[in-house]
């Protein structure tokens, strides 16, 4: 006897969420590929691709809570501590320690794939976010830093051409 309930899914999603979570594999798959050039290159065996995905999402796992739940009316970004590069540059230290210290890559495969998110988000196009605290000591929606598209189209083209020409 056939039941008068379609097999259908009960909770359809819908076609832009899809999109949405295809974007998000998408750019998972770029962090991938920049795992997979480092052991090209280098001849490491040794990376942890879990610590790459939890790198690639760690500066928006940490700054999301902040600027926009906790402090939202301070900050109003997404945005805050973990998108600067002191950020990187404070996960290289601790990797570099941890390499030369106990022989392990973990913190280091954190800070590559934390730097190549910042790439992704093109953080050069927010110069006090990203080199907070060295050119500014404010960090908020206010002055928020981004420059006028045209001053900073260089560096859209000069990225554009590193990754064009051979």
């Amino acid at each position: 006897m056939r039941s008068k309930y379609k097999s259908t899914p009960r909770f359809r999603s819908h076609p832009r969420h899809e999109r949405i979570k295809d974007v998000h594999f998408w750019s998972c798959g770029f962090y991938d590929l920049g795992g997979r050039g480092v052991e090209k290159v280098t001849g490491e065996k040794r990376l942890d691709y879990r610590l790459v995905g939890v790198g690639s999402l760690l500066p928006d796992l940490i700054d999301k809570p902040i600027g926009r739940v906790l402090f939202q009316s301070t900050f109003e970004s997404g945005r805050v501590y973990a998108h600067t590069l002191a950020f990187v540059l404070l996960l290289t230290g601790i990797g570099l320690y941890r390499l030369y210290r106990y022989d392990k890559l973990g913190w280091l495969v954190l800070a590559g794939a934390s730097m190549l998110h910042e790439v992704f988000d093109r953080m050069w196009m927010l110069p006090r976010i990203w080199f907070w605290p060295f050119i500014s000591t404010q960090l908020s929606q206010q002055t928020n830093g981004a420059l006028p598209a045209a001053k900073m189209a260089w560096v859209y083209s000069e990225f554009q051409g590193l990754m064009t020409d051979p």
